[in-house]
């Protein structure tokens, strides 16, 4: 997001920690549930349907964003305050759909493959 002049001209502290308060303020706008809701909405009728698999992965990340709370009041939920969700895939496909639909906390993916 900064630019090369930016990073580099006379306070790249301040140019950071300015970026900083942005990402974070903007995290502050962000509702997940009406996220999730419309990408969910959206992937259901632009596809004709949902398969078994999609629809599972998604419930499961409607789950995990009903769980997270926001603990330190500041209303934005950080990574350690979603609930964190565990992928077992041999392709990675199912972490996709998970990340898709957006979760509030981290994604861990296990899988066989190298």
């Amino acid at each position: 997001m900064l630019s090369g002049e930016t990073a580099n001209g006379a306070f790249p502290d301040a140019a950071v920690a300015t970026m900083a308060a942005i990402s974070e303020n903007a995290e502050l706008g962000c509702d997940y549930y009406s996220q999730y809701l419309f990408l969910r909405l959206w992937n259901f009728h632009g596809k004709g349907g949902m398969s078994a698999q999609e629809a599972t992965l998604a419930t499961a990340t409607q789950s995990a964003i009903e769980f997270s709370e926001d603990l330190d009041g500041n209303g934005v939920i950080d990574a350690e305050e979603g609930a964190l969700i565990v992928v077992m895939t041999s392709t990675g496909k199912a972490a996709n759909v998970v990340a898709k639909y957006r979760p509030t906390g981290p994604v861990i993916v296990v899988t066989d493959s190298d």
